[in-house]
C-alpha cells in the first residue's frame, strides 16, 4: 500500500522545514524549478497512502479538513511521496480555478500552494500517467477550449510547481475539446495513449486518436460503427490493449446514453456489448479495470430522482453481464469528479475519488477502497461474477479466475469437487464418455488379448491388439506379456501363454520374439531355448546358423571374438601358429611386403647403409638411409653407426666408417654423430688443439693466447713482469699493489722493499718517469691495480677515479668524458644536446611533455591556460579559445557551458546577467531583458519576476527594479 505513515510523514516534514528557510529573508532562496509544475492545463490529484490497507467493502473518507471544493473532471495523478495534488477545475462557477492544493500526508490536511501562472488553468481535460510522468491534453480555460498536450513531472520536494513540457507532437492531432475520454496502453517501446469524443466549442465528436509515447505522434485511426458522437462518458484501458466506453451525453440535444463499447487494438470496428442489468444513462461518471474486469462508478443520470449515483457497477465479460457492488459506506452520489486506480501489481488496487458535484453542493472530499473484483482460484467458479463455487463431480476449473467448470473430457473422471484437474483412467483402461464422476463410472477395461501403455485414453480403439511373441491373458491390461526368451509366437492378439514355442539348436530369439532366428556368423549354439548365441572366441571364426566355432589357419588370424571369417596377416607381420587372435611384427631392421605371410622367413632384411628403427615395417622404402654423421656397413639393422668425437660426416646413406672426416687442427668436436663442419667448433682464446680433436688444451700456468683457433703450444705466450695467469687463460692479471712476479709467473710474490716492485693506489696508474712511478688518472679513465683503464661507452669519470658509472640524466659522453645540457635543451641518447621542442619544456638536459590544459614554446617551463582557453591533449604550442557560452574548467582541458543565469563570449570566464535580464538556458552567449510586466533586481537571474497583481511595467522590458511595477 505505498511507503508507511510514519516514514511519509518524516520525509514531509524535512521537505516542509526545507522550504521554510529557503524563504527565510537571512538566507539566499532555494533555486526554483526549471520549470512550472505541472502540465499547466490540468487538475491533478495525487494520492497518499496509509499505513494500513483500505478496506474492500468500504469507502474510506480521507483528509477532509480544508479540501478543495472543485468539479468538471478534476483529472488524477501520483507523486512519488505518494501525496494529493489538486490543479485547476471550477467551483461551480464560469472561472477556472488556478490555485495548487495538496494534502499533507504528516500534517493529514490540505493546504494552498502557490498559484499557477493565468492561462493555463482548465477545466473537463484529461490526465492520464505513464513511465513516471503525467500527459494532459484539452480542456477549457475562462473562455477557450484548448488542443494543448503538456508532458508533466514532479518535483519530489512538492517546493516547487514541478517541470511541464508543451509537447510539439507531429501527424494528425486531434481539434481543440473539453469533455473527452483518455486511457493509456503500456506495452514497452509500442505504448500508447488513446483519445475519443468530448466536443468543441459547440458540437460533440465520436473520433479516436492514437498518441505514441516513443515518437510523439499523433494518428488519426479510422474505426468502423463508432458510438454516437458525446461528450462526458466514462472510459479505461485494459491490460491487453481493449478500450472500453460508457454512457455520455449529446450536449447539443441534451440526450443521454447507457450503451456499453469496446475497441480493441487493430479491430476495424467497435463492438457494442452493453449486456443484462446494465447501469442507467449517465454522464460525468468515471470508469476503471481490474483483472479484465471493468468497474463505472458514480455519474448523473438526469432521472429524477435518483439523479446522482454513488454505486459501483461491475461488467463480467464472460457472461455478459452488469452487477452492482455491495459497500457498506459510500460516498456521496456525485459526478465530475475525479478518479485514480492505484494497481501495483499486488492483490490489492486501490481506487480513490476526488470533489465533484452532488445533488446540493460541490463536494470538498476525498475517498478510497480497496474494492478487487472477485477472482476465484482454481476449482471454482463464478457464475454471477459476485461469489465463488466448487467445481461439481465430474468436471474442473484449471486456471484462476474462470466464469464456468469444464466436463472432465473422455477417458477422465472427476470424483471430488473443487477440483483443478480431472483424473485420468488407469493404463489398461479407456473411457466410457464425459462428465464421469467415479473410476468404476468412467473407466472400461481393455479386454483379454489387447492392451493399452497409456493413461486418459477415451475409446476402446486405443486397447490394441497384442502383437506377435507376446499375449494378454487378463482383462485390464497395461502392456501385454512378451514370451520369454529363446521362445516365439506368430499369433496376434493372443491371449494365453501356450502360445509361445521354443527354439531350436543354431538358433535364438529375444524376449517377445515373432520367429526364432538363425544363430548369425561368428556365433554358434548347440542349445535349444536360447535367447542369444555366444560369440565365438578370439582366433574362431564361423558361418551362419552354426553349432560350433572353428579354429583359424597359419597366416590368419580373428580379433576381438564373434567373427564370421579368419583375416589374413597384414603386410609387416606372419603368423605361423593356428587359432590366433593377432599375427606377429616383423622385426626392426626387417619389412615384409606381403600379406597372410606364414614364417618369419618372409620378413626381408634392409640393405648396408641403411636401417628400420620400427617393427613391422611392410615396403623397403621404410628402409631409411643412414643420416649425415652416421653410417653403417652391415644388413638389418635397427640404427647406423655414429661418428666418432673429433669427426663428421656430411653425406647420407654411408657404409663405411672412412666416410667420417676429421675436424682441422684448432677446432675441436667433443659429440658423436655430427653432420657438418660446422660442429668443429673454434678453440677458444686460451687454448689450442690438434686435427681429429674431441676438446681443446688450455695454454700452461703463466701463459696467455688472445686469439681463437690456435693449433699448438707455441701459440701460448708467457705473461710480463708484474702479471700471472691460470691455466687457458685469455690474458694475464696484474699482481696486487703490494705483490710482483718475473715474467712467465703463474703467481705472484710479496713486495721485499723495492718500491719499483710495489703497486700504486686506486684511482692511479703505475709509469716510471721523472715524475714518480704513480699518477692520477684522468677525466675519462679509471685505474685498479696501477693500470689505467678507458670507461666503457655509455659511461664516464670525472678523474682520479677507480671506477666509471653510466652518463648522468642531461649530460652527453663522448669517450668517457661528461658534458651537461644547457636549459631549453635535452640530452638525446646521451650523444647530442638537441633544442626543445614546441608543446615541451626542457631543463636540467630533460624533455617534458606539457600535459593537457597547459602549453609550452621549448623553453624552460609549461605554462597553464587562462580562463576560457583549453589544450585537451598532451604536447600543445598553444591553447584554444573556449566558443561562445562556454569556459574552461578547472583544469583547463575542456570546455563546460555556462550556467543559466550567466553567459560569456570571446572564451572567457562566464559573467552573471545583469540586473533586467536573466537567462533561462546553459551554455548562453548572451542574457534577454526581462520581458514586459516582470522585473529582475538581482544579477544572475534565471527567470525574472512577475509584476505584483494588478502592477505593469507599461510595456517596457528589461526592469529591474520592482518599484516600476505601477
Amino acid at each position: 500500500m505505498g511507503v508507511a505513515k510514519g516514514t511519509r510523514a518524516v520525509i514531509r516534514l524535512v521537505f516542509d522545514r526545507l522550504f521554510l528557510l529557503s524563504q527565510a529573508k537571512e538566507l539566499t532562496p532555494m533555486p526554483q524549478a526549471l520549470i512550472f509544475l505541472l502540465l499547466l492545463s490540468q487538475m491533478m490529484v495525487v494520492f497518499a497512502f496509509p499505513g494500513t490497507p483500505f478496506s474492500e467493502t468500504a469507502w474510506t473518507e480521507l483528509g477532509i479538513a480544508s479540501a478543495p471544493q472543485l468539479q468538471s473532471h478534476t483529472t488524477v495523478a501520483m507523486n512519488n511521496l505518494d501525496d494529493i495534488l489538486v490543479f485547476g477545475g471550477s467551483d461551480g462557477g464560469p472561472t477556472v480555478s488556478c490555485e495548487l492544493y495538496w494534502y499533507n500526508t504528516a500534517l493529514d490536511a490540505w493546504e494552498a500552494q502557490e498559484p499557477i501562472p493565468t492561462g493555463y488553468c482548465v477545466m473537463d481535460h484529461t490526465t492520464v500517467l505513464y513511465n513516471g510522468f503525467a500527459y494532459t491534453f484539452g480542456g477549457k480555460d475562462d473562455s477557450t477550449v484548448v488542443d494543448s498536450l503538456v508532458e508533466y513531472e514532479f518535483d519530489p520536494t512538492m517546493v516547487t510547481n514541478g517541470y511541464h513540457t508543451v509537447i510539439a507532437a507531429s501527424g494528425t492531432a486531434p481539434t481543440a475539446r473539453m469533455g473527452h475520454v483518455a486511457a493509456v496502453r503500456e506495452d514497452g517501446a509500442n505504448s500508447y495513449m488513446l483519445v475519443f469524443g468530448g466536443m468543441g466549442a459547440a458540437s460533440p465528436f465520436n473520433d479516436l486518436y492514437k498518441y505514441t509515447f516513443a515518437t510523439t505522434t499523433w494518428t488519426s485511426l479510422t474505426v468502423a460503427d463508432p458510438p454516437e458522437a458525446r461528450a462526458y462518458s466514462a472510459g479505461a484501458m485494459r491490460d491487453d490493449g481493449c478500450f472500453f466506453l460508457f454512457g455520455g451525453i449529446n450536449p447539443s440535444t441534451n440526450e443521454y446514453y447507457d450503451d456499453f463499447y469496446m475497441y480493441c487494438e487493430g479491430d476495424a470496428s467497435w463492438t457494442m456489448l452493453n449486456g443484462t442489468d446494465a447501469p442507467t444513462q449517465l454522464r460525468g461518471a468515471s470508469m476503471w479495470t481490474y483483472d479484465g474486469r471493468v468497474m463505472v462508478f458514480g455519474g448523473y443520470s438526469g432521472i429524477w430522482p435518483n439523479d446522482y449515483s454513488s454505486a459501483i457497477y461491475e461488467y463480467n465479460e464472460y457472461h455478459n453481464s452488469w452487477h452492482t457492488v455491495s459497500m457498506s459506506t459510500v460516498p456521496t452520489a456525485r459526478y465530475v469528479f475525479g478518479l485514480f486506480h492505484r494497481d501495483d501489481g499486488s492483490s490489492i488496487a486501490d481506487v480513490y475519488i476526488v470533489s465533484g458535484r452532488t445533488k446540493y453542493i460541490i463536494e470538498s472530499d476525498v475517498w478510497a477502497t480497496a474494492y478487487v473484483p472477485i477472482h476465484c482460484p482454481a476449482g471454482q467458479y463464478s457464475g454471477d461474477g459476485i461469489t465463488c463455487t466448487d467445481c461439481p463431480v465430474g468436471t474442473y476449473a484449471p486456471t484462476d479466475g474462470m466464469y464456468a467448470c469444464l466436463n472432465c473430457s473422455d477417458g477422465t473422471y472427476q470424483d471430488t469437487e473443487g477440483q483443478a484437474v480431472c483424473t485420468e483412467c488407469p493404463a489398461g483402461y479407456y473411457g466410457n464418455g464425459t462428465a464421469m464422476t467415479t473410476l468404476e463410472e468412467g473407466c472400461l477395461a481393455c479386454p483379454t488379448g489387447t492392451e493399452n501403455p497409456y493413461t486418459g485414453m477415451p475409446d476402446l480403439a486405443d486397447c490394441t491388439a497384442c502383437p506377435a511373441g507376446s499375449y494378454a491373458d487378463a482383462n485390464g491390461t497395461a502392456t501385454c506379456t512378451n514370451c520369454t526368451a529363446g521362445y516365439y509366437s506368430s499369433v496376434v492378439g493372443a491371449d494365453d501363454p501356450a502360445v509361445c514355442t521354443e527354439c531350436q539348436e543354431a538358433e535364438y530369439a529375444p524376449s517377445g520374439s515373432s520367429e526364432c532366428l538363425a544363430c548369425p556368423a561368428g556365433t554358434a549354439s548347440d542349445q535349444t531355448g536360447q535367447e542369444t548365441c555366444p560369440d565365438c572366441p578370439e582366433g574362431y571364426w564361423s558361418a551362419e546358423g552354426s553349432t560350433e566355432c572353428s579354429t583359424c589357419p597359419e597366416g590368419e588370424y580373428s580379433a576381438g571374438g564373434g567373427t564370421s571369417t579368419c583375416t589374413p596377416c597384414p603386410v609387416g607381420t606372419y603368423n605361423n601358429i593356428t587359432g590366433q587372435n593377432i599375427c606377429a611384427d616383423c622385426p626392426t631392421g626387417t619389412y615384409n611386403p606381403s600379406t597372410g605371410s606364414d614364417d618369419i622367413s618372409s620378413c626381408l632384411a634392409c640393405g648396408i647403409g641403411t636401417y628400420q628403427p620400427n617393427t613391422g615395417a611392410s615396403d623397403i622404402l621404410e628402409c631409411v638411409s643412414c643420416l649425415p654423421g652416421t653410417y653403417n656397413d652391415q644388413t638389418g639393422q635397427e640404427a647406423c653407426t655414429d661418428c666418432a668425437r673429433g669427426y663428421y660426416n656430411p653425406s647420407t646413406g654411408s657404409v663405411d666408417i672412412s666416410a667420417c672426416l676429421e675436424c682441422s687442427a684448432g677446432t675441436y668436436n667433443n659429440f658423436t654423430g655430427q653432420p657438418d663442419v660446422s660442429a668443429c667448433l673454434t678453440c677458444d682464446v686460451g687454448t689450442y688443439s690438434a686435427a681429429a680433436a674431441p676438446l681443446c688444451t688450455d695454454c700452461p700456468a703463466g701463459t696467455y693466447n688472445p686469439d681463437l683457433g690456435m693449433t699448438t703450444i707455441d701459440d701460448c705466450h708467457d705473461c710480463v713482469a708484474y702479471k700471472y695467469s691460470d691455466p687457458g687463460a685469455e690474458f694475464c692479471l696484474s699482481c696486487g699493489p703490494t705483490e710482483w712476479s718475473p715474467e712467465g709467473s703463474a703467481v705472484c710474490y710479496p713486495c721485499t722493499g723495492d718500491p719499483d716492485k710495489c703497486e700504486c693506489g686506486a684511482g692511479q696508474y703505475r709509469a716510471i718517469d721523472a715524475s714518480g712511478n704513480c699518477h692520477d688518472c684522468i677525466v675519462g679513465y679509471y685505474c685498479v691495480i696501477g693500470e689505467k683503464l678507458a670507461c666503457p661507452e655509455g659511461q664516464m669519470s670525472f678523474g682520479n677515479a677507480s671506477y666509471c658509472f653510466d652518463c648522468l640524466d642531461g649530460w652527453v659522453c663522448d669517450s668517457g668524458v661528461g658534458t651537461p645540457c644547457f636549459d631549453g635543451q635535452y640530452a638525446l641518447n646521451h650523444e647530442t644536446c638537441e633544442d626543445c621542442i614546441p608543446g615541451a619544456a626542457c631543463n636540467a638536459g630533460a624533455l617534458f611533455t606539457c600535459p593537457a590544459g597547459s602549453w609550452g614554446n621549448g623553453t624552460e617551463w609549461c605554462y597553464s591556460c587562462l580562463p576560457g582557453t583549453i589544450t585537451a591533449t598532451d604536447g600543445m604550442s598553444s591553447c584554444d579559445t573556449c566558443p561562445d557560452g562556454t569556459t574552461s574548467n578547472y583544469r583547463r582541458d575542456a570546455c563546460v557551458d555556462c550556467p543559466a543565469g550567466e553567459y560569456s563570449v570571446g572564451g572567457v570566464a562566464c559573467m552573471s546577467c545583469p540586473v533586467g535580464t536573466y537567462n533561462p538556458t546553459p551554455g548562453s552567449s548572451n542574457c534577454d531583458p526581462c520581458p514586459v510586466d516582470t522585473y529582475g533586481e538581482v544579477m544572475a537571474l534565471k527567470a525574472c519576476h512577475d509584476c505584483p497583481t494588478g502592477t505593469t511595467t507599461g510595456g517596457a522590458t528589461g526592469v529591474s527594479d520592482p518599484a516600476l511595477c505601477v
